[in-house]
């Protein structure tokens, strides 16, 4: 779940992946905000279309037009969540080159942060995501799974909070 996609190295080696995930049995959802993504135009790349043919869920969030328009244009979806395996990722960074740094072919120009997260927190973050998905009104249901072990060591208390203007 991004705002920001573009066509970027960066974008490219996060569409690979997911391909590769895809490919080894894993459920596969982009999804991405329909300005964000340079009004659907960042999608047509190659290993988009080759991860919708293999059944990867993608799904654009807030159309302009069409059935899974939500609201006024400027409803936007600003979350950054990115769950793989029993690790989740959130914060503030977008998938497009000026928050890539060099080694992606990117500028740097923005500094941008996200948080890992590990332990039972992750699926407090799946469940946002599949709010997400719910909002942006597409018929995919999906559970956020079971929650994953604490980890073990010393860590700290996370608390995921849910943001959502409708609730």
């Amino acid at each position: 779940d991004t705002y920001i996609w573009d066509q970027s190295e960066a974008a490219t080696r996060i569409v690979e992946a997911m391909v590769r995930a895809k490919e080894r049995g894993c459920d596969v959802i982009l999804l991405v905000d329909f300005i964000g993504a340079q009004w659907g135009v960042a999608l047509g790349t190659a290993g988009v279309t080759r991860l919708r043919e293999l059944g990867g869920e993608i799904l654009v969030f807030n159309p302009l037009l069409g059935a899974n328009n939500v609201g006024p244009a400027f409803f936007r979806d600003h979350r950054k969540i990115l769950i793989a395996d029993n690790v989740g990722f959130c914060g503030s960074r977008n998938i497009h080159a000026e928050s890539c740094e060099s080694g992606y072919k990117g500028t740097a120009e923005f500094y941008d942060v996200h948080a890992r997260l590990r332990g039972p927190c992750v699926r407090d973050l799946a469940e946002v995501l599949v709010d997400s998905i719910h909002e942006s009104r597409y018929p995919l249901d999906r559970d956020p799974g079971p929650a994953p072990p604490p980890v073990e060591g010393p860590g700290m208390y996370v608390q995921v909070l849910e943001s959502n203007v409708r609730n």
